[in-house]
Order: C-alpha cells, then sequence, then structure tokens
C-alpha cells in the first residue's frame, strides 16, 4: 500500500474519515520473497539465518552439500558482499551495490531447497 503523492488529499481523506491510500497491490508468493528478501538485507538487522554462525563454517557446510541457500550464502560472504553475523547475515557496502543480483541469487537458492525468508517480528 502508498500514500496519494499529494499530502493535500491525504489529509482531506483522512479529515473525512476515508481511506487515505492512495493504492495498493497484493504479491504472488515470488513477489513476496523477494520483497521480503530486499527488506530484510537493507535493515541493519540483516537477513535471519539459523544455524549460521560464521561464514567459514557457512563455507565448510556448502561444501558438504549442505545445500543451495548456504552455498549461496558462502559465496556472497567469501565475496565481501554480506558479513556474518551469529544467525544472521548482514550487507556490507559492497553488498549495498549488489542487492538486486544478490536477492534474485538467494531467491533462488530458497526456492531450490524448499525454503522460504524468514519472516519479520514487528516490536512495537
Amino acid at each position: 500500500r502508498w500514500n496519494p503523492a499529494d499530502p493535500t488529499s491525504y489529509l482531506q481523506a483522512v479529515q473525512a474519515g476515508l481511506d487515505p491510500r492512495g493504492g495498493a497491490e497484493v504479491l504472488d508468493p515470488t513477489a513476496a520473497r523477494l520483497e521480503r528478501l530486499w527488506h530484510a538485507l537493507r535493515t541493519p538487522e540483516g537477513l535471519r539465518c539459523p544455524g549460521l554462525q560464521r561464514g567459514d563454517q557457512a563455507t565448510e557446510r556448502a561444501a558438504s552439500g549442505r545445500g543451495k541457500t548456504e552455498e549461496s550464502l558462502a559465496t556472497w560472504t567469501s565475496l565481501g558482499y554480506l558479513a556474518p553475523h551469529p544467525n544472521r547475515v548482514v550487507l556490507t557496502s559492497e553488498g549495498q551495490l549488489r542487492l538486486d543480483a544478490l536477492v534474485v541469487a538467494l531467491a533462488r537458492a530458497l526456492e531450490a531447497d524448499g525454503l522460504d525468508v524468514p519472516r519479520r517480528t514487528t516490536k512495537l
């Protein structure tokens, strides 16, 4: 969903008790997965990856045939585009420049492994 471009229209709708949305869209499962990946990797918290402790361990597991997702994470980490943290990975400055390619590669790997992107829990 998004707000109208004109703030006056938004304000008038709110004051009239109307829905102020400028529009909305329904995402199919593939688009939703991509959006979750883009969102997660653009945040300082990064992408949750339970079981991934350090980049060198991910590389070791990927070499032993543990799955396309871990292999992809290990590759992007070894290239310096992802920084491993306990149970998550975060984009590096260089990774921000490669975000689109990284997201597409990770989405393909997740799909090949039959996995989905971990959903965020919002804390208010």
